[in-house]
């Protein structure tokens, strides 16, 4: 067997060096004895005691050679245990001295690798030359044949076992090594997590100050969306109410007869507040409920009536002479699915850049089918786009002209607003300009299909044009249009009490009832629909806290004030409190156009109001909330808490939010069936919860 491995060599010397350091010190300490021996025992022979002396000192000198010079003593051990056994049996020819030599088998076995072969050779070879008398040759010869037979096994598995010794040891040792790298790898990645995590910690602090921050900004937000959609209210509802009056019902100015152009100017003015109102509703909704994108409310129109409504209000700038305005439509359009004010804006808002960047020439207007979709083209003669400058002008408040002397005004968001009211609609918007030309702004919307009755309107050809129905259970109407305008693949059908509640389910068969009441004032209905309870900011709730008959947000028409007031009962003297004179006077006037004999007396401010109560109680207030020194809240919580007018009828007339503290804006949601949800349900609506958070 070839000893190749370094470690297996190294421990087959430490195992011989200790076998023979055993040997020599036990043959030592046998000679050394057996020399003591001799001395005592009658028959003394001074040449064995000799031999056997001098082999007791050689094993000590053969032991003190350990471990450095291994070869020396284990040798030298061999041969003066085999010169002794010799000269011993030469000596004393005692027959059983030959077969001692099977001891000295053994240990050359255990101490050489091939010296027990030797050593059995010259034991028989000494036996047969040197015995006196002769003994049998064939049992010693058996006896040594047999002890090498075993020895060679014995040496063989010895060797066998080292090497798997070896091999294991080196696995230990690679193991080991791979264990220490890991365990570096591992303190590495620990200090490495302690650092993420000390990052982590101060990332999360710093997550805690931006949500705040955010927080605070969308509060700020909220109170901004509330405070300058009251302010845009009130004059707006002095313009739309006058002009109002003015265009319907001119005879409240007398025998006076209104010119034929400033009939068409008041009613330029009214129709430009209505489509200002749309707008300022958008306001109310993001102030109200915080969405990602701005809600649609779609409806199918017919474009070339929609087309001439819309450019009717833009004609007057044209006027002047300067610049001529075209307007270049295809006869009976298809019937397209729009918002009117979204749509009507992007109009607006590329004729109005077309005219303020064109100086001489035209701008013109195309509308016309194309492929599966209505195209709308702007174009102009103006002064062009450079190349560019065309891949930027969608973007935010981006202009092509910076400079300080430019002759035009705005903030560079009309495109990119005008960009994602089109594509809300499923349509794209492009633009092809060349400098010193002229810019064509084009945008398409996509068409929807409709049937049309006899009478042109279209039809749906059942009861709604949605296929699946959803009720909202509130007293506020203007609720199931806001959720109308965020639901626009269902059809919202208000419901204003419970007791309607089980005829609507029966009539609808809706797919889900929103039930927009505080939680714990909601029961659940006998029916397989899916029951929404919810909590969003509704005048029903501020109705019922402040105990007022009616709410009216500004601004609001006469016709609107008069079905409130009706629905109160007979009325005769109304008290209208509102800080604004203007409003106040528009109040009475438009109850001045009425064939009911209102007798209306005005207030302008909370302790006013209480004081003109005070001497004669009316049969209806008109309050304001929004009112300096002595708010509608105040006021309102004096006359409830006097017997005399707890009982005051009050309609709220105010362009202020829903509800008064912020926490308020916090709505709650749960969703129900009758009979409960299937796991897999509750698992689909709590993943779509998520999703949307």
């Amino acid at each position: 067997m070839q000893l190749t491995n370094l470690s297996f060599r190294d421990t087959l010397r430490t195992l011989r060096i200790d076998m023979v350091r055993s040997l020599t010190t036990v043959a030592g300490i046998f000679c050394a004895l057996a020399a003591y021996s001799m001395l005592l025992m009658d028959d003394f022979h001074i040449d064995l005691f000799i031999l056997i002396g001098s082999a007791a000192v050689v094993m000590i000198l053969l032991r003190r050679q350990l471990p450095r010079r291994l070869n020396v003593s284990r040798y030298g051990l061999l041969l003066t245990a085999h010169l002794t056994l010799f000269v011993v049996m030469r000596l004393t020819g005692a027959p059983w001295l030959p077969f001692f030599g099977v001891l000295l088998v053994l240990i050359s076995g255990m101490t050489t690798t091939y010296m027990h072969w030797i050593s059995a050779l010259t034991i028989f070879g000494a036996t047969a030359l040197l015995q006196e008398p002769p003994i049998p040759l064939l049992p010693l010869g058996a006896t040594l044949a047999l002890t090498v037979a075993v020895m060679q096994t014995s040496v063989t598995m010895l060797y066998t076992a080292l090497t798997w010794y070896s091999a294991m040891q080196r696995r230990a040792d690679a193991l080991l090594e791979e264990t220490r790298r890991r365990q570096a790898e591992l303190a590495q990645t620990v200090k490495s997590l302690e650092i993420a995590y000390t990052n982590m910690r101060r990332m999360q602090q710093q997550l805690i100050g931006a949500r705040q921050q955010a927080d605070e900004a969308r509060r700020m937000k909220e109170r901004f969306a509330a405070n300058i959609s009251h302010e845009l209210r009130t004059p707006l509802n002095l313009i739309l109410g006058f002009s109002e009056i003015m265009v319907v019902t001119p005879e409240v100015y007398g025998e006076a007869r209104f010119a034929p152009k400033l009939t068409r100017d008041l009613y330029q003015i009214y129709s430009s507040s209505r489509h200002l109102l749309a707008l300022i509703d958008d306001v109310l909704d993001l102030s109200q409920v915080e969405l990602a994108t701005m809600a649609l409310n779609q409806e199918p129109v017919q474009p070339n009536a929609f087309i001439e409504e819309s450019v009717e209000m833009f004609r007057n700038i044209f006027r002047d002479g300067k610049l001529q305005f075209n307007l270049e439509v295809e006869p009976d359009l298809p019937i397209i699915e729009i918002d009117r004010t979204r749509i009507r804006q992007v109009i607006l808002n590329l004729l109005g850049n077309a005219h303020r960047f064109t100086t001489v020439g035209s701008v013109t207007l195309k509308v016309r089918c194309w492929q599966q979709s209505v195209q709308f083209s702007v174009s102009d003669t103006g002064r062009g786009i450079p190349p560019d400058k065309l891949g930027l002008i969608f973007d935010e408040f981006y202009q092509v002209d910076y400079s300080l002397s430019r002759n035009h005004g705005g903030a560079g968001l009309g495109l990119a607003i005008s960009k994602r009211f089109v594509e809300r609609h499923g349509g794209v918007i492009e633009v092809s300009s060349e400098e010193g030309v002229g810019s064509t702004f084009t945008f398409t919307l996509p068409i929807h299909t409709y049937g049309v009755r006899g009478d042109g309107v279209p039809s749906d050809g059942g009861e709604t044009d949605h296929d699946e129905t959803v009720l909202v259970l509130d007293r506020d109407p203007t609720l199931a249009s806001l959720i109308r305008r965020h639901l626009p693949s269902y059809q919202v059908v208000p419901v204003g009490n419970s007791a309607a509640l089980a005829e609507a389910l029966e009539q609808y068969a809706p797919r889900a009832v929103i039930d927009n009441r505080r939680l714990a004032q909601a029961d659940l209905p006998a029916h397989e629909a899916l029951h929404i309870r919810c909590a969003l900011p509704s005048a029903s709730w501020m109705m019922n806290q402040l105990q007022v008959q009616s709410y009216l947000p500004k601004p609001f028409s006469t016709q609107q004030l008069v079905e409130h007031i009706r629905r109160i009962g007979p009325v005769r003297r109304v008290l209208v409190v509102d800080d604004d004179v203007g409003f106040v006077q528009l109040i009475q006037r438009g109850l001045e156009t009425l064939p009911e004999a209102y007798t209306v007396s005005r207030a302008y401010d909370g302790e006013q109001a209480l004081n003109v109560i005070g001497a004669q109680r009316p049969d209806l207030l008109l309050l304001d909330l929004a009112m300096p020194t002595m708010d509608g809240f105040m006021v309102l919580q004096k006359l409830r808490a006097d017997p005399n007018t707890a009982d005051l009828p009050i309609i709220l007339l105010t362009a202020t939010q829903y509800t008064r503290e912020e926490s308020d804006t916090y709505g709650d949601i749960a969703i129900a069936r009758q009979g409960g949800l299937r796991p897999a349900e509750v698992l689909r609506y709590v993943r779509a919860v998520i999703d949307q958070a």
